[in-house]
């Protein structure tokens, strides 16, 4: 399912330029290119990641973090009107010309994550053709198709059993994003806490998630 929401009222594109120090995100990779074909453990951990990251970690005034929770708040949580889990800050993704952004093709049940949670992909720029990810059509079949959006649009989407990837971005055009994830409270056992295998980080209230009711 693919939805628009405002983009005055959630401004995450002039945020993210802000943060970035960079009033095209489309040319990000003009000023900070990939060193590397990004390979496992380092999709995290470029220039830009780092930017980004540390720059709402010293945000005085939370900008980015507030009107995240905001939209969960106002939007997101609107598709289910029962307690949910959420991610407490979403995944900020990078595809550059000529590289990925996520290392490896995979279902997110893969990597620990609750046959439940439901994702949620965000682009800040245009997301088409190769600069975006590609997911089964159908989860059995080995079919691929683009999740093609643009700024201002949201696709809610089954990235746990669903297996997805990257391709070579072939575009002249840096994709940028956020991913986050929603699992219901009736789903979540804190008696079985799986970690991240990236990042170790387990998937529990307080930690890689918050809860909202």
């Amino acid at each position: 399912m693919i939805f628009s929401y405002d983009t005055v009222k959630f401004p995450f594109e002039k945020i993210t330029q802000s943060y970035l120090g960079c009033d095209d995100l489309t040319l990000a990779h003009k000023n900070s290119p990939f060193e590397q074909t990004l390979a496992e453990g380092t999709d995290q951990a470029q220039l830009l990641h780092k930017k980004f990251y540390n720059s709402m970690d010293t945000d005085s005034k939370q900008l980015f973090a507030t009107i995240y929770r905001q939209f969960v708040r106002e939007v997101i949580f609107s598709f289910y009107r029962e307690p949910i889990l959420f991610q407490r800050f979403p995944t900020f993704r990078v595809h550059q010309p000529s590289n990925i952004a996520v290392f490896k093709w995979h279902r997110d049940r893969d990597f620990n994550h609750h046959p439940k949670t439901v994702n949620y992909f965000l682009p800040v720029t245009k997301a088409f053709g190769t600069n975006t990810f590609w997911y089964q059509k159908n989860n059995n079949e080995e079919s691929y198709v683009p999740m093609e959006l643009d700024c201002g649009q949201v696709a809610q989407w089954d990235g746990a059993n669903c297996r997805h990837g990257n391709k070579t971005n072939k575009t002249n055009q840096t994709r940028i994003s956020f991913d986050f994830r929603i699992l219901k409270e009736k789903d979540y056992d804190p008696l079985v806490i799986h970690k991240s295998i990236t990042q170790s980080m387990a998937f529990k209230i307080g930690e890689y998630y918050d809860i909202m009711t």
